[in-house]
This record gives C-alpha cells, structure tokens and sequence, in this order.
C-alpha cells in the first residue's frame, strides 16, 4: 500500500514537473504540437512571489479564453531586479511547481529580462499573427 502511494506521488510530481520549461526554446515542440492541433494559446506573465487568492482568480479567469494557459514566470534574477535585492521570498523553481499544480495551467516558462517580450519574440516571430493563436492577457482581468 505504500509502495503504490508513493508510486502515485512520484507520477503526479512528474506531470506537474514536465509542465515547466527552463525557456522558450526547450517550450517549443510542446507549442509546435499544441499548434498543430489548433489549440488557443493564452499567455500571461509574472513574479508570482507570494502566491494569493488574486492571482488564483486571475489566472483561472485567463484559462477560460483558450485551450492552453501558459505563465512566464519571473526568474529569481528578473524579480530580485524589479522587486528588490530581499525578493524573491520563494526561488523560481519552487513558485513555477506551485503554478503548475493548477489543473488549468498548461506550462510555466521561466524567463530571465524584466518582461517576456524579447523571450517570445525570439520564439514566436509574430504573436500577433493571423496563422498562430495566442491571446496575451496580461492585467485584463482585474
């Protein structure tokens, strides 16, 4: 019976880990394969430093425009630059397992500048594109 429940744990921790991606590049036969299959993409972006009940809202809110919510997350570097030299309280990969618990989360990006801008368009030429869906949502929601 232990045996199988931590089989159990160990297979939930590694869904939830393959959900996060170290950066665009190693995102990339994930959304190739999302695009394919004519899936929505909505992106949105953050520290997610202390996790609340805000971000919870808004992000779920940003699930429902599409298929496939995926987060930009803030590397430790990136959030110590905008929040200050005691932030991060919680280290990137710890905030990026926690955001990928959610059931409605598709993936979590890190990414190291200040905004995901220069990340995504490096990956994704034009994300504003007629033949590629991705909805940014960035604060719409609040």
């Amino acid at each position: 019976m232990i045996i199988f429940i931590k089989n159990f744990l160990m297979n939930n921790l590694l869904k939830i880990r393959k959900k996060v991606f170290s950066d665009c590049e190693s995102f990339g036969p994930q959304l190739k394969s999302w695009k394919r299959n004519g899936k929505t993409i909505v992106f949105t972006n953050g520290c997610f430093d202390l996790l609340h009940r805000g971000h919870v809202e808004y992000l779920a809110k940003a699930a429902d425009k599409g298929d496939k919510l995926v987060i930009g997350l803030n590397s430790d570097l990136s959030v110590a630059r905008l929040k200050g030299k005691n932030r991060p309280v919680a280290d990137e990969l710890s905030r990026a397992l926690m955001l990928a618990t959610f059931q409605f989360v598709a993936a979590v990006i890190l990414f190291g500048e200040e905004t995901p801008l220069k990340s995504l368009k490096r990956f994704i030429p034009c994300a504003d594109a007629g033949n590629f869906s991705i909805c940014c949502c960035r604060n719409s929601f609040r």
